[in-house]
């Protein structure tokens, strides 16, 4: 006997029973922010806002370290890679920034309100990411080229090394002095 789907009549929403406080459970308790359309649909929201706070911190702790350990002198790197590296410092902050203003002050979460807008925000804030993109392969390349230096300078002082130990062979060695071979 083949299986057959029973028929349920479509009934739109503004037919459907109020859920009222008996369909409610008594053990379960709903916090969501004000504003949310049903009740689990702020919890996404909070967790964005406590990760950009805690992304924030990190970002400005590293930067206060990597100020620190140039102006000690701890660190090696030049002038133009802590330049680099506070720039994408501060582009990761204004990204951060950016992102929560845009969420949770002008609500553009979505662009049927406020199509222009949305698009105009958004498409600013990728544009400060492809910037950060590009400030960051800048330092990966400063990071490359140092890299290549130290790797030049290492090869070129074995070389002299080696020339230096070929060349103290060749050379006879002095007996005390006052001893003549003849």
């Amino acid at each position: 006997m083949p299986f057959r789907v029973p028929f349920v009549p479509f009934v739109p929403r503004s037919r459907l029973p109020a859920a009222g406080p008996r369909l409610a459970s008594p053990r379960r308790r709903c916090y969501h922010l004000p504003g949310a359309s049903s009740p689990g649909e702020g919890r996404p929201m909070y967790t964005i806002a406590i990760s950009l706070t805690i992304l924030t911190l990190i970002v400005l702790l590293l930067l206060l370290i990597e100020i620190r350990s140039y102006t000690t002198g701890r660190t090696l790197i030049s002038r133009r890679r802590l330049v680099l590296r506070i720039i994408a410092g501060i582009l990761l902050l204004a990204l951060f920034a950016a992102v929560f203003v845009g969420i949770f002050i002008l609500r553009l979460t979505g662009a049927q309100a406020r199509p222009q807008l949305f698009l105009t925000y958004w498409s600013s804030c990728l544009l400060v990411a492809v910037v950060l993109v590009w400030v960051m392969l800048s330092d990966l390349q400063e990071v490359e080229d140092r890299a290549s230096q130290r790797k030049h300078d290492m090869w070129r002082d074995m070389a002299q090394f080696v020339a230096g130990q070929i060349k103290s062979k060749d050379q006879p060695e002095a007996g005390p002095e006052g001893d003549d071979p003849k």
